[in-house]
């Protein structure tokens, strides 16, 4: 197993040209603030290699890589994932591989890391809410009905597996007792997305993804 795992890389502006994907541990038990050469030896299986400076990774909660949705415990309900952006020079920006399991492994080490400054001791952190539609016309509902429910959140388009489009929504910050409390408002979202049609999880969305091939 690799220490880490990098999903969905997808090209999501192009004026800065600018990379966006999404890091998970693997056999890694930490990840801190990353360096230049952790960002470029997570790129290298994709052929990129960032500037200093022209990036930043960002710890945050997220519902979709998790197996366990249905835990009593909110840290399992809601892992940390890293955040990817990186700017990119257009005329050195490869075509990006499909990747059919949606990653790939990375063998990155991070010497950012400090114990005392873990992400998961943090009391509060941005969500990231992701979702694939396999068109455009429920994605562009589902991003209105987010952005009524969330007035502050950031959206982004990626592509997930290859044939699927992502609705990326970045809500803010919230405090650690948003989470303890049951996170109603991003609750309500993912069954709301549910109940559009949409995937709310990497494995439902892989296996969406393969029936499609």
């Amino acid at each position: 197993m690799n220490p880490y795992n990098l999903w969905f890389p997808s090209y999501i502006r192009s004026a800065p040209m600018t990379l966006d994907c999404f890091i998970t541990l693997g056999s890694s038990m930490f990840l801190g603030r990353g360096t230049n050469v952790f960002v470029n030896a997570a790129l290298a299986p994709l052929g990129i290699q960032a500037q200093p400076g022209a990036w930043r990774l960002t710890p945050m909660r997220t519902h979709y890589f998790t197996s366990y949705r249905d835990s009593d415990n909110w840290r399992d309900r809601w892992e940390l994932t890293w955040r990817l952006r990186v700017r990119l020079d257009p005329k050195k920006s490869p075509a990006l591989p499909t990747l059919p399991d949606g990653h790939v492994g990375s063998m990155a080490l991070d010497e950012s890391f400090v114990v005392s400054a873990r992400p998961d001791l943090w009391n509060k952190w941005p969500l990231i809410l992701l979702f694939e539609t396999t068109t455009l016309e429920p994605h562009a509902a589902l991003r209105a009905l987010l952005a009524r429910r969330f007035p502050d959140a950031q959206f982004d388009t990626g592509h997930a597996y290859g044939t699927l489009i992502q609705l990326r929504c970045q809500i803010p910050a919230r405090a650690k007792s948003y989470f303890e409390l049951g996170a109603e408002g991003a609750e309500k979202a993912l069954g709301e997305a549910e109940q559009r049609g949409a995937s709310c999880h990497y494995s439902i969305s892989r296996d969406l993804a393969l029936a499609r091939h």
